[in-house]
């Protein structure tokens, strides 16, 4: 029996010896991992919903934001932007940094281009040394623009608008695209009309109107607009008419849009014959240069407009 034991003894030591060196062997290849490091340059991923507060990068890099933007309409085509990074564009608050971030830190990033309408991004930064940040621009259209008045058939510069004492008339301003891919605004999906009149007490502007695609139009100052400060280039007369309207050209948009402007006299008023205009463009994101805040608006706090009002002449008879 003592012979026996001896025998069962150096077996069982065998195994234990052979269990140790298949344990070392999945430690050192990897295939067992008590919480390590996460794959080289990168951190550890939170788990669950809204992620854990101990997410850590493996070593602390300094950072320079890459941001790329493309033509939405057309994504494999670059846009040459300007990107301003912020810890809260709605506060105001610019990353003093410029591009250069801090690891997993989270910013919003305003993204503008020449002829391009600005977008907004959110992005967090991974633990790379140039992490990226990708944006879409909509291309700005110079639309083809058209007055009518109410017949929709005679052109207003042929035959101007007639409105009599208290009375009312309709123009019709019709847009259409001009180039395959561009836009009337963009992200907001706004666009900003403003009627300039020769003589502010002739007209009645609790009474007028306008329209776009057959959607009723917002008056400009309860449009909710992060600015609500006319544009330069719409106050060359006396503003006495301003709206805000939904609405855009889609790609390959073929559809002329109608926008439908009501004037109305002021009670017991002829208006004179007088040549108004209208001014049209999209609302965009902006920087506004006292606050700091960036928000979507028709025009700056200087009064300059955030991208080229369109206008064209609406005589009145």
């Amino acid at each position: 029996m003592q012979f026996e034991n001896v025998i069962y003894m150096v077996k069982k030591n065998d195994y234990l010896i052979i269990g140790v060196v298949v344990l070392a062997l999945a430690f050192a290849t990897g295939i067992i991992n008590l919480g390590g490091a996460g794959a080289v340059g990168g951190a550890q991923q939170p788990s669950g919903a809204g992620g854990a507060a101990s997410v850590s990068c493996p070593t602390i890099v300094s950072q320079t934001l890459s941001n790329t933007t493309y033509d939405a309409d057309k994504p494999t085509t670059d846009v040459a932007n300007t990107a301003t990074v912020y810890l809260s564009a709605a506060n105001g608050q610019p990353y003093p940094g410029g591009l250069s971030t801090q690891q997993l830190g989270t910013y919003d990033v305003l993204m503008t281009a020449s002829n391009y309408f600005s977008t907004l991004v959110k992005t967090t930064t991974s633990c790379s040394a140039t992490p990226s940040v990708v944006g879409y621009l909509k291309g700005v259209d110079t639309p083809t623009a058209a007055l009518y008045n109410a017949n929709q058939i005679t052109l207003n510069t042929a035959s101007p608008l007639a409105v009599g004492a208290s009375g009312s008339a309709v123009a019709h301003l019709k847009l259409s695209q001009t180039v395959a891919y561009k836009h009337l605004t963009g992200e907001s999906g706004k666009l900003c009309v403003f009627v300039n009149v020769a003589n502010a007490s002739e007209w009645d502007a609790t009474q007028s109107s306008a329209v776009f695609n057959g959607v009723p139009c917002t008056v400009f100052a309860n449009s909710g607009l992060g600015n609500a400060i006319v544009p330069a280039a719409a106050v060359n007369g006396t503003n006495k008419m301003g709206y805000i309207c939904n609405g855009d050209f889609a790609a390959n948009d073929g559809t002329i849009y109608d926008m439908a402007i009501k004037m109305a006299a002021a009670s017991g008023v002829n208006p004179a014959a007088t040549n108004n205009t209208i001014y049209y463009g999209g609302a965009d994101y902006y920087k506004d240069s006292i606050t700091g805040k960036v928000a979507t608006g028709c025009g700056t706090d200087a009064g300059a407009a955030i991208q080229t009002l369109r206008s064209i002449n609406l005589e009145v008879s």
